[in-house]
């Protein structure tokens, strides 16, 4: 097992952990809920990366880990949004309608993610181990998630602005852990998927401990 496998291990329990912990802290504060729920589909998202670095012989496997590891992406950053909307309190309301239609939408766009193996990586990854991505589908894939990020962004943004005392302070740490997070994580994980190069995937997994660790402070500290 390399060293790259065992960081991804660790960081995978201590995620799944931090969500249990904080989930059962204040499990009826939705801020609460969907920080946990993001963390935890996060550590999913962890564990099938570690799960990737150890079947590189066995291509079957992973084309399965890797549909596993974009849907996670894809949740977790929708619980991002999620979590946005209702941290620390909600200064607005969603259409119920608009919000049942997100949750539809992902649900099914999940669906083609798992079922349809040739949406983001081509099949020959079975005769090769070389990923070949098939950029149109990648782009949306990646517009997708950068829309959920973004828009959490603008919500907290706008909040700061908003809120007063220590709610202020709570959302400043927020933006920033956001900010460096998805930048770095980006730059190893999404960006370079557009030239085919997973050479330093396993350390997306490492900067969301940025931000999943920040936010859970936040949370303990409220």
């Amino acid at each position: 097992m390399s060293y790259q496998s065992v960081i991804l291990l660790i960081i995978g329990i201590l995620n799944l952990g931090l969500a249990i912990i904080v989930y059962w802290r204040n499990r009826k504060n939705l801020a609460n809920f969907y920080y946990s729920m993001m963390v935890f589909t996060g550590s999913l998202w962890v564990f099938g990366n570690f799960a990737y670095s150890l079947f590189l012989d066995q291509p079957d496997i992973r084309l399965a880990v890797i549909s596993i590891i974009y849907i996670c992406t894809l949740v977790t950053s929708f619980y991002y949004f999620i979590f946005t909307y209702n941290f620390p309190y909600k200064t607005f309301k969603l259409p119920r309608p608009f919000l049942t239609s997100l949750y539809i939408f992902v649900f099914l766009y999940a669906l083609v993610l798992g079922f349809d193996s040739n949406y983001l990586i081509d099949l020959s990854i079975l005769n090769t181990n070389e990923i070949i991505i098939n950029l149109g589908n990648y782009w949306t894939f990646s517009v997708i998630f950068s829309l959920f990020i973004i828009s959490g962004f603008i919500i907290l943004f706008k909040k700061y602005f908003l809120v007063e005392g220590v709610y202020k302070s709570q959302i400043k740490y927020v933006l920033w852990a956001t900010i460096l997070t998805y930048t770095l994580a980006s730059l190893t994980n999404l960006i370079t998927g557009f030239w085919n190069n997973f050479d330093f995937h396993w350390l997306g997994p490492v900067f969301s401990l940025i931000n999943f660790l920040v936010i859970g402070w936040v949370l303990f500290r409220k």
